[in-house]
């Protein structure tokens, strides 16, 4: 989002968020930009999110990340008994860290090629303009 920003000078300022739960997720791209810029801006940030290959490149590192993370997190006591309890319920039982790498490590680039394409799919999308 730093073209649509800095490359095409079209926003004042842009960000990108992720918000999760255990049944859905919602990826949020904000920007404060001028009114003639608005047409110009969607487009970008439409082809941006349409960009597979441009996810496809991060997986490599992301995946990296996400098992570090995953190995070494030191967890406070509350949050650990908030997942434990959810996952309880969404699943059973609590799922040893062996056992959450080796599901996490059999997500394949062509899955997340998969879940982008489904997910991040224009006609999924919402367009909230605020003016002010």
């Amino acid at each position: 989002m730093e073209r649509v920003r800095e490359g095409m000078r079209a926003a004042y300022d842009v960000s990108a968020a992720t918000y999760s739960d255990y049944d859905h997720a919602q990826f949020e791209i904000a920007t404060t930009i001028a009114p003639e810029s608005q047409a110009k801006v969607r487009a970008a940030v439409e082809a941006a999110l349409l960009d597979v290959d441009a996810f496809r490149f991060h997986i490599p590192h992301i995946r990296r990340a996400i098992e570090t993370e995953m190995r070494f997190f030191d967890k406070k006591n509350a949050h650990v008994l908030e997942e434990a309890s959810l996952t309880v319920i969404t699943e059973g039982r609590i799922p040893t860290n062996a056992e959450n790498l080796a599901r996490f490590a059999a997500v394949t680039e062509d899955d997340v090629t998969r879940f982008v394409r489904e997910s991040l799919a224009i006609e999924k999308s919402l367009l909230v303009i605020n003016e002010s």
